[in-house]
C-alpha cells in the first residue's frame, strides 16, 4: 500500500513540476512578445506619428472647406437679403438661395435671348441690305463690262474708219509742185509772147484744181475729226477754208512752189 501511495505522489510531483515548467515557459514568451511589440512600437513609431498628422491635417482641411463654404453661403444668403434665423433649417435657406439665384441666371438667359433675336434681326436687315447693294454693284459692273465692250467694238471700228480715211485721202503734194512748176516755167518761157496768156490761164486752172483738191482733203478730214470727237484737239478755230486749218507743212510747200 505505501508503495502504491509513494507511486502516487511521486507522480503528482511530477505533474506539478511540469505544470510549473509550462507556466514559466508561457511567462517567458509573454514578456518576450511584450518586449518585442515594444521595440516594433518604437521603430514604427516615427511613421506612426506622421500618418496621425497627415490625418489631422486633412480632417483639418476638410473643415475649414466647410466652414468657408458655410461662411460663403451665410454671405450670398445675406447678399440676397436672406437672414437665417436661430432654428431655421439652413438647407430650406440653401433651396431659397438656389432658386432666387437660378431665376436671377434664368432673367439673364432671357435678356441674352432678346438681345440674341434684336442682334439678329438687324443682322437680316444688314445681310438683306448687302445682298442688294452685291446685286446693284453686280448690275453696275456688268453695265461697265458692256460699255467697255462696245467702245472697244466701237474703238477698233473707228481705228480702221481712220485708217481707211488717211490712207484714202493723201496729198501727192510732190505732182502738184511738178505741175505748178511746170506751168509756171512756160509761162516764164512765154513772158511778152502771144503764147503767154494761154500758159498763164493754164497755170491759172492748175492753182484752182489744186486748191479744190486741198479743200476737198480739207472737208475730208475735218469730217473724220468730228466724226472722233477730237475738233477740241486739231479744230481749234471753225473754218470752211482751208487756209486757217491746212497744215503749216503743206501751205509752206505750196507756197514755194509757186515762188
Amino acid at each position: 500500500m505505501r508503495s502504491a501511495s509513494s507511486r502516487g505522489a511521486s507522480k503528482e510531483d511530477m505533474g506539478m513540476a511540469y505544470m510549473a515548467s509550462l507556466f514559466a515557459t508561457e511567462a517567458a514568451q509573454r514578456v518576450g512578445i511584450e518586449e518585442e511589440e515594444d521595440t516594433t512600437r518604437e521603430l514604427f513609431m516615427p511613421d506612426y506619428n506622421l500618418l496621425v498628422m497627415n490625418m489631422v491635417r486633412a480632417q483639418l482641411a476638410v473643415v475649414n472647406d466647410r466652414q468657408q463654404y458655410l461662411n460663403d453661403a451665410f454671405k450670398a444668403l445675406r447678399a440676397h437679403g436672406i437672414q437665417l434665423g436661430s432654428g431655421q433649417d439652413p438647407n430650406a435657406a440653401i433651396e431659397m438661395l438656389r432658386l432666387q439665384v437660378q431665376a436671377e441666371m434664368q432673367k439673364q438667359v432671357d435678356d441674352v435671348r432678346v438681345e440674341n433675336g434684336t442682334l439678329r434681326g438687324l443682322l437680316e436687315e444688314k445681310k438683306t441690305e448687302l445682298e442688294e447693294k452685291t446685286a446693284e454693284m453686280q448690275g453696275l459692273r456688268d453695265k461697265v463690262n458692256r460699255k467697255l465692250m462696245r467702245f472697244e467694238v466701237e474703238s477698233e471700228s473707228l481705228k480702221a474708219e481712220v485708217q481707211s480715211a488717211l490712207q484714202t485721202s493723201q496729198l501727192d503734194v510732190d505732182r502738184m509742185k511738178r505741175d505748178l512748176g511746170h506751168r509756171i516755167d512756160v509761162a516764164s518761157a512765154s513772158f511778152r509772147t502771144p503764147k503767154y496768156d494761154t500758159a498763164l490761164r493754164s497755170m491759172q486752172d492748175m492753182v484752182r484744181t489744186v486748191q479744190e483738191e486741198i479743200q476737198e482733203h480739207h472737208d475730208k478730214l475735218t469730217k473724220l475729226i468730228v466724226s472722233i470727237g477730237a475738233q477740241d484737239t486739231f479744230l481749234r478755230e471753225k473754218s470752211d477754208s482751208m487756209h486757217s486749218n491746212f497744215p503749216t507743212r503743206y501751205r509752206d510747200e505750196l507756197r514755194e512752189a509757186r515762188q
